[in-house]
């Protein structure tokens, strides 16, 4: 914690300490990191307290992402606000989401390496997301679960308290061997019987 990053390669048995340096661009963004995504590209995703940066594998450089130019330019702002990153993943086909603290989930658009928000209403924290053996995408946040179309960038089911679920705040989302998700929340532990194959359902 506040500690950076201490990254092993095993190939070459070596450890590589990052650390946020105030007049170094090649440094990550923050020394508080909460989200780490190793790639199918092989190359690490690191979420700060204060942004989103990618160690490159082969050369070990670091890209930060902009605040404003990569995230927030929807939004027109003057300013550009703290960016907490507490989830990066990528799906089976190789789409990368980040989720903020407040701000909502992010895809990654490949023709230009920036960041689109998703079209999903309101401002919540993504908590988790988890893609299932169906390939339905869920993400758990401080507002509910949501069922995400990865293709059209919309949500199809919002699951929360007005639906059976205990809490909005989900904290955690597995299958099991019989293909019912498991939720964790603030108010407990919920059983979805037919999620993976009937996504839109509200069995608990």
């Amino acid at each position: 914690y506040r500690g950076g990053l201490n990254y092993l390669d095993l190939e070459e048995k070596k450890f590589y300490h990052y650390e946020y340096q105030e007049d170094n661009e090649n440094s990550i963004s923050n020394n508080t990191i909460y989200s780490l995504l190793y790639d199918s590209n092989n190359n690490l995703w690191v979420g700060t307290d204060k942004g989103l940066c990618l160690i490159n594998n082969s050369n070990k450089k670091i890209k930060r992402f902009s605040v404003k130019r990569d995230f927030f330019n929807y939004m027109n702002l003057d300013i550009s606000p703290e960016l907490s990153v507490r989830v990066i993943f990528e799906d089976n086909v190789g789409n990368i989401y980040v989720g903020m603290l407040s701000f909502g989930l992010f895809q990654l658009q490949k023709a230009d390496s920036s960041f689109k928000r998703m079209d999903i209403q309101g401002y919540f924290s993504v908590q988790t997301i988890f893609q299932d053996s169906k390939n339905n995408l869920w993400m758990g946040t401080s507002t509910g679960l949501f069922l995400i179309d990865d293709f059209t960038n919309t949500v199809y089911t919002k699951f929360n308290t007005q639906n059976g679920l205990p809490s909005d705040l989900i904290h955690g989302i597995l299958e099991d061997e019989d293909n019912y998700l498991w939720i964790s929340t603030s108010a407990g532990l919920v059983k979805f019987k037919n999620a993976v194959n009937n996504p839109h359902s509200t069995d608990f």
